[in-house]
C-alpha cells in the first residue's frame, strides 16, 4: 500500500500520484496504516500528540471518511488516562451541537489501545491560520468566535467545561461565501466597497480530553489535584487553573478572551522564557489592551472592553456567561462589516463615515446601498431620535415594558 502525504488516503502499489491532489505517493511508515479496527480502516496519521495519534479512517462498509483517535500504547494501563479518554467521547456526544465535533464510537484496537471515532474535518485549525496570517479582520474574528461562543454555551448548559480552549482545538472548515461585505468610506479618498465574502469559516470545536463533566469527572479531578496535575495550555490557561483550584465555566471565558486577544493583535498577551513564567503572568500581570499593543489596526473600544473583561484575574470580576460574551462580540464593529450590521455600525460611528458619492460605475446593488447610507445621514440630521434607537443595546438593563415603549416612541414620525 502507498499513502498520500497530503490527504492520508491509501492506494494500491503501482499508482504514483494521488488522484485527488496530485501529491506523489509514499510508502507509509506508521505500522497501523492499512489495518482494520472493528469496522474502520486506518489510513495515514493526520496528527500526533503527547496522548496519542489521530488517523484518517474509512468505514469499511459504507466508505465514509472518519477520524480515528488512538491512545498511545504506553498509556493503556494508566487507568486515569484511559478514563479521561473515554470521557472525551462521552462529553462530545452529550452536547450534540453543530459547532462541536461529533464523536460516535469507542473501542479497542487489535494491539490493545483505546480509540474513539469521530467525524473527519477538512480545513486548518485557527492556530494554523493565525501562524500564517497574524491578526485577522474584525468581521472574520467575530464570525468565528460567535460560533465558538454558542458551542461553549451549549457545553455549559449541560455542566461541561472544556478547560483546554486554544486555537489548535478550533477547526475552520471553509464553505462558500453567502453574505455581502460592506467597507465604509472613512477618508476622503475612500469609496464604498460592496463585495460577496470569498468564503465562510464554519467552526468545529474539538478535544474534550480534559473536560469537566458535571459529577462524572469529580473523582478524576480530585486525583489530579492531589497529584499536582494542572490542566490547560500555558498560553491560554486561566489564573484559577494555573493555581490548581476548582474551576467552573468562567475558566473557558478567560481562555476565550486570550484567543480573542490573539485574533485581534496577532499575538498572545503574555510571554516568558519558560511555561512557568507564562503561567505566572496569567496569575499576576495585567495584559496590555489590544489597541495599545496594535494601534495600527484600529481595534474598536468595544473589542478592548470585551477582552479586558474576559481576562479579569478573578472569576467574580470576569464576564459571567457565554451569553454576555456573545453580546459583547456583536458590539465589535469595524469599517468592514457584514451587510446586516450596516445600520448598527452607522449608528455607532456615523460621524466618522464619509457620505458616499454615486459614480457611473455603480451596480444596481451598490447604488441602492449608497442610497440607504445617504438616507441614514438625511434622517440623522432630520430626526436624531430615529438614529438613536439603533444604538440601544439588546442587553441594556431595565424593565422590558419601558424599553419597548421607548423604542416605539423613537420610531414614531
Amino acid at each position: 500500500m502507498l499513502e498520500c502525504p497530503t490527504c492520508h488516503r491509501l492506494y494500491e502499489d503501482g499508482q504514483t500520484t494521488c488522484p485527488d491532489d496530485g501529491s506523489p505517493l509514499i510508502r507509509p511508515t506508521d505500522p497501523r496504516a492499512g489495518t482494520v479496527v472493528d469496522k474502520y480502516r486506518l489510513m495515514g496519521p493526520i496528527s500526533s500528540g503527547g496522548m496519542g495519534s489521530v488517523y484518517r479512517g474509512e468505514h469499511v462498509l459504507i466508505g465514509k471518511d472518519v477520524a480515528i483517535k488512538v491512545l498511545r500504547k504506553e498509556f493503556q494501563n494508566h487507568e486515569q488516562i484511559v478514563r479521561r479518554f473515554l470521557m472525551e467521547a462521552r462529553a462530545a456526544s452529550m452536547i450534540r451541537h453543530p459547532n462541536i465535533v461529533d464523536v460516535f464510537d469507542f473501542g479497542v484496537t487489535v494491539d490493545g489501545c483505546s480509540y474513539c471515532a469521530m467525524e473527519y474535518l477538512e480545513g486548518p485549525s485557527l492556530a494554523d491560520v493565525l501562524d500564517e496570517q497574524g491578526a485577522l479582520p474584525l468581521y472574520r474574528t467575530v464570525n468565528i468566535l460567535v460560533q465558538v461562543t454558542r458551542a461553549l454555551a451549549s457545553c455549559h448548559e449541560v455542566g461541561i467545561v472544556h478547560r483546554d480552549l486554544k486555537p489548535e482545538n478550533i477547526i475552520l472548515t471553509p464553505r462558500e461565501g453567502r453574505r455581502q461585505l460592506v467597507t465604509l468610506p472613512m477618508q476622503d479618498e475612500d469609496d464604498l466597497v460592496l463585495e460577496k465574502e470569498p468564503f465562510y469559516d464554519f467552526v468545529k470545536l474539538l478535544d474534550f480530553g480534559v473536560a469537566q463533566v458535571q459529577e462524572l469527572t469529580a473523582a478524576l479531578d480530585e486525583e489530579s489535584r492531589a497529584q499536582g496535575i494542572i490542566f490547560g495550555s500555558p498560553d491560554y490557561i486561566s489564573p484559577e487553573q494555573a493555581l490548581g483550584r476548582k474551576v467552573d465555566h468562567r475558566t473557558d471565558i478567560y481562555s476565550l478572551g486570550v484567543i480573542l486577544y490573539e485574533m485581534l493583535t496577532g499575538d498572545i498577551p503574555f510571554h516568558g522564557d519558560t511555561a512557568q513564567e507564562v503561567i505566572l503572568a496569567h496569575v499576576q500581570t495585567q495584559p496590555t489592551p489590544p489597541s495599545d499593543l496594535r494601534p495600527d489596526l484600529d481595534i474598536p473600544p468595544e473589542a478592548d472592553k470585551l477582552v479586558m473583561a474576559a481576562l479579569a484575574k478573578t472569576p467574580e470580576h470576569r464576564i459571567s456567561s457565554m451569553a454576555e460574551f456573545l453580546q459583547g462580540l456583536k458590539r465589535c464593529l469595524g469599517k468592514t462589516l457584514y451587510r446586516r450590521d450596516l445600520h448598527r455600525a452607522l449608528s455607532r460611528f456615523g460621524d466618522a463615515v464619509r457620505p458616499p458619492t454615486p459614480t457611473s460605475e455603480d451596480t444596481d446593488e451598490k447604488s441602492a446601498l449608497r442610497h440607504e447610507i445617504s438616507t441614514f445621514f438625511h434622517e440623522s440630521r432630520k430626526k436624531p431620535s430615529r438614529v438613536s434607537i439603533e444604538a440601544i443595546p439588546d442587553d441594556v438593563e431595565g424593565p422590558t415594558e419601558e424599553l419597548d415603549e421607548l423604542k416605539r416612541l423613537l420610531r414614531e414620525d
